[in-house]
C-alpha cells in the first residue's frame, strides 16, 4: 500500500518515467509478490537500509566497520542486497556473487537454490522497500538537494519494473 502512494505522488513522480499504465502493472505485482514472499516465512531482521561499499571502511588493524545506520529498520534481510548491487551495475557476475555470499548465510530458511532461484522476485520486493524510503527522504528534503536522493526512486523502481518484466514473459 505504501509503495501504490508514494508512485502515486506528484512530488515522486517526477523522479521516475514511468507510464501510469506501468505503474499500475508494477503495484500489482508488488501486491502479488509481497504476498509470495510472506508466504517463504523469511524472518524480519535488523537491515541497514543503505548498504553499500561507501559504508563500509576498513580500519587501520584490517577491520571491517559498517556505518551510516540513519536508515536502518526492521525487514527481511534481502532488503539490503540491492543497495549493494546498484554500485556493482556493469559487472553482472560480481553481482551474482554477491547473491551467492548472501545465500550461503541464510540457508537455516532457505537453501541457496532457493534464494537464486527467486533472486528477482528478492530484487523486485527489496527495490520497492527503497523507492518508500527514497520517497520519504526526498520529501523532507530542500528542493535544491532533493536530487541526489531523488535519482534514488528511479534507480531502484528499476528494479521492480525488471522483476514485474520477467514475471509478465
Amino acid at each position: 500500500a505504501a509503495f501504490a502512494a508514494v508512485l502515486a505522488d506528484p512530488e515522486v513522480a517526477e523522479w521516475h518515467d514511468c507510464s501510469p499504465e506501468r505503474v499500475a502493472q508494477v503495484v500489482a505485482w508488488v501486491e502479488r509478490a509481497v504476498d509470495e514472499v510472506a508466504a517463504l516465512g523469511i524472518p524480519d531482521v535488523l537491515v541497514h537500509g543503505d548498504f553499500h561499499p561507501g559504508n563500509v571502511a576498513t580500519l587501520a588493524d584490517g577491520t571491517r566497520v559498517i556505518f551510516d545506520w540513519s536508515d536502518a529498520a526492521i525487514s527481511a534481510p534481502f532488503v539490503d542486497v540491492p543497495t549493494w548491487l546498484s554500485w556493482l551495475e556493469d559487472d553482472p557476475d560480481e553481482r551474482t556473487r554477491v547473491w551467492e555470499s548472501f545465500a550461503a548465510q541464510w540457508t537455516d530458511v532457505l537453501p541457496v537454490g532457493a534464494w537464486l532461484a527467486r533472486r528477482s522476485l528478492f530484487e523486485g520486493v527489496a527495490g520497492a522497500y527503497h523507492v518508500v524510503s527514497y520517497a520519504g527522504i526526498i520529501r523532507a528534503m530542500a528542493r535544491p538537494r532533493k536530487g541526489e536522493h531523488g535519482r534514488g526512486i528511479a534507480e531502484f523502481l528499476a528494479f521492480v519494473d525488471a522483476a514485474a518484466a520477467s514475471s509478465d514473459s
